[in-house]
């Protein structure tokens, strides 16, 4: 087994990955509130290239936080931060799953104003998003109790 300056580092490069991965939902939300903006003359074209772009953003993330999940496991045998990792990456799809609805959500409500059901729908996915969102922070403030412990 490595020594644990090696386990901090590797921590650390997950840290970082995933606040990239939170600067890439800011980039995402930031270019779906200009698409809106833009009601009713969509530049569709314009935004599904960003969607593009920030989907292999995410990908790129996700296989590396993955891969360092495994070497946690493999490597360190530390199997406690291998499964908060794990847990933060089922979170976070279940976040994004939820900023997709909420992005078509939103698109409703600014297409069709006067319709409550996409008013609700808006706040719903909300909650459910600042639910989510509290469960990823719970787990990394258990892996920041963790690498305290090394």
């Amino acid at each position: 087994m490595k020594d644990n300056t090696e386990l901090i580092a590797t921590i650390r490069r997950f840290q970082s990955l995933q606040e990239r991965r939170a600067r890439t939902y800011k980039k995402l939300d930031e270019q779906h509130r200009r698409y809106l903006e833009s009601a009713p003359n969509y530049n569709f074209l314009s935004y599904r290239q960003i969607v593009h772009d920030v989907t292999e953003e995410f990908k790129v993330i996700s296989e590396e936080i993955i891969r360092i999940a495994l070497e946690l496991k493999d490597v360190y045998h530390h199997e406690n931060l291998k499964g908060f990792i794990l847990q933060v990456q089922e979170y976070e799809a279940e976040k994004l799953n939820i900023a997709v609805q909420l992005q078509l959500a939103k698109q409703n409500e600014v297409d069709f104003p006067t319709e409550e059901k996409y008013h609700t729908e808006v706040r719903e996915l909300k909650r459910r998003s600042d639910d989510v969102i509290n469960s990823i922070n719970e787990q990394l403030e258990e892996i920041r109790f963790e690498l305290e412990e090394l």
